[in-house]
């Protein structure tokens, strides 16, 4: 997969209350911008200030190294992405595809599988909570799909925070250790730290199997050591 750079045209797809911050601040790092939404005076806000406008996803995919879609559901990610009228039929192989939308499993594992055949690398990257912190995209990590480097790419381009792989590694660290720290304080300890009951019986779709308790179990423990923290899942100035 190639790196984000500083010098790529950026698409985006949806323009809500998350959508036309993030974007403004791509347009502030000098980004060229492409936009694309269902209501004409949000993509007119965005145009005021220097970004293009698509009128539909299509139309803005062709020319662009990397798409961001940020819609409301199931059938709108479907829709703008590998629909007739989606980013997917103009996009060239090797364009890639973030989509940070509140959709469900399901539908993202088939958007994934569209772009896969057409060469698109697909990124998952849900963004919920908070327009604030989201928008700073600090508190979610997804290491199995981003390099250090690439996310403060992002976090410079959304932000205009210039931050180095230290100091992210330093504060998902501490958002990790309070959230478990909050979770403690609040009687979530190591014999209530399970999954619902149906995760037990319910075959898993990856996987085709049923998760069992030993193996939940061996999992925490081995999280546990790789977080730095003792046996009952207390972070290290908790121990003792």
């Amino acid at each position: 997969m190639k790196n984000i750079s500083d010098d790529q045209k950026m698409g985006w797809i949806g323009l809500g209350k998350m959508g036309i911050p993030m974007s403004k601040n791509l347009l502030k790092a000098d980004y060229v911008l492409i936009v694309n939404d269902l209501i004409e005076e949000r993509m007119k806000q965005l145009a005021d200030q220097g970004a293009q406008v698509a009128d539909r996803p299509k139309a803005l995919a062709g020319d662009f190294d990397v798409i961001i879609s940020m819609i409301s559901d199931d059938p709108a990610l479907e829709a703008v992405a590998s629909g007739p009228d989606g980013a997917f039929e103009t996009a060239k192989a090797g364009t890639i595809f973030i989509d940070m939308s509140t959709v469900s499993p399901a539908v993202s594992a088939r958007v994934s599988g569209v772009a896969e055949i057409r060469g698109i690398t697909y990124l998952r990257a849900l963004v919920s909570g908070s327009t604030i912190f989201d928008s700073l995209i600090l508190c979610r990590f997804y290491r199995d799909l981003y390099q250090w480097e690439e996310l403060a790419t992002m976090i410079k381009g959304t932000t205009g925070i210039d931050m180095r792989k230290e100091s992210l590694r330093s504060i998902a660290a501490t958002i990790t250790n309070d959230t478990r720290r909050f979770n403690l304080r609040e009687g979530l300890t190591l014999e209530k730290n399970r999954l619902p009951k149906r995760f037990y019986s319910e075959v898993l779709p990856e996987t085709g199997k049923v998760i069992t308790g030993e193996q939940m179990q061996q999992l925490l423990t081995d999280y546990y050591q790789v977080r730095g923290w003792d046996e009952k899942g207390r972070p290290p100035d908790e121990a003792g």
